[in-house]
């Protein structure tokens, strides 16, 4: 059954790049602590689902000035801090099986040294603990980084300035974790921002100034790359391309040059529209590097969350978190339930 969100679009209108642009207007319902460095610091969340006690979730972010990944609760609370390297990038999933327990599973790229850097979820503190650090070497000049789950096997996909894609197959043996590349490809010019949507077993990767491209990874990675949309054919999106992030079926891209996210269909790659996260009791967004988004019902946000690196603040930078429900509504995006 497909149910229709119809409420009313709220425009809003962004100035910098394109002025005549009309996008749906968001505002953060939370926001992270801000992180300790001033500067460009902190650059991509993910969202961890405690599947327990969903209001007990947390939100995963990097810092890439050497602080590493700092974990905060729903709220913004900051609850720890992993000063274990310069991470740009950062993905999980559910279920890695280690010293034979399921276990979830977070990696970061650490540009410090162009290696992985994966955590376990201590489910029962709500906490992170090193699995391997320093030693799992990805791609030279390593920047983005997703994850792909495909049955038994866990895979981390990073990309790098020179536009450089490595899939590598992760897994655990007598409690050491390993990384084999399995599979590599290669775009143009500088990538970060990547997605990996399971069920289709569909790579997204953003080229920063030319657009978003898909694999398919039935087969592992491999050049087949096919382009999705464009800056060029596109004009409601500017480069930089930075974050990807999936939502039941919809792919949201951070358009940093007229700090708005671009919504789309998976399916058809059709364009939807546009949203920008504005000032409100907590101020907006700009900038925007990394992006995730969560269909999960957390606590209140019963439709889940969206949540945004802010690039720009009048203090240092943080993450900011939206109640999905709103941009359904904004958009008038329809959901399968």
């Amino acid at each position: 059954m497909v149910k229709y969100f119809s409420a009313a679009l709220i425009l809003a209108t962004t100035f910098s790049g394109c002025s005549h642009h009309n996008f749906a207007e968001v505002y953060a319902k939370a926001q992270t602590e801000y992180v300790a460095t001033v500067g460009d610091v902190a650059d991509d969340p993910a969202i961890w689902v405690d599947k327990n006690d969903s209001q007990k979730s947390l939100l995963i972010g990097t810092n890439k000035k050497g602080g590493g990944l700092e974990v905060y609760t729903l709220d913004g609370t900051r609850v720890q801090s992993l000063k274990d390297g310069n991470f740009n990038n950062v993905d999980l999933r559910y279920g890695f099986l280690h010293n034979d327990k399921p276990t979830d599973i977070v990696i970061a790229s650490n540009r410090s040294d162009d290696t992985l850097a994966i955590y376990g979820v201590n489910q029962e503190s709500h906490t992170l603990f090193a699995l391997s650090l320093n030693s799992l070497h990805s791609v030279h000049q390593s920047y983005g980084l997703c994850m792909f789950h495909d049955g038994k096997d866990f895979y981390a996909i990073t990309n790098s300035q020179t536009g450089e894609i490595v899939m590598q197959k992760i897994e655990s043996q007598n409690g050491t974790v390993s990384a084999k590349i399995v599979g590599k490809a290669k775009i143009p010019t500088q990538t970060e921002g990547c997605v990996v949507d399971d069920a289709t077993k569909t790579l997204y990767v953003g080229e920063e100034d030319f657009g978003i491209w898909q694999f398919d990874l039935s087969a592992g990675l491999q050049n087949n790359g096919l382009i999705f949309d464009t800056v060029e054919k596109n004009s409601f999106l500017e480069s930089d391309i930075e974050g990807l992030a999936i939502y039941n079926g919809y792919l949201i891209a951070s358009s940093q040059g007229n700090n708005s996210y671009a919504v789309y269909e998976m399916k058809g790659a059709k364009y939807i529209g546009s949203f920008v996260l504005s000032s409100g009791v907590i101020d907006g967004t700009n900038d925007t590097d990394g992006i995730d988004a969560s269909s999960a019902s957390l606590g209140t946000y019963k439709n889940g969350i969206f949540i945004a690196q802010d690039g720009s603040t009048s203090k240092t930078q943080n993450f900011k978190v939206v109640d999905f429900n709103d941009i359904i509504n904004g958009l008038k995006l329809t959901q399968d339930k």
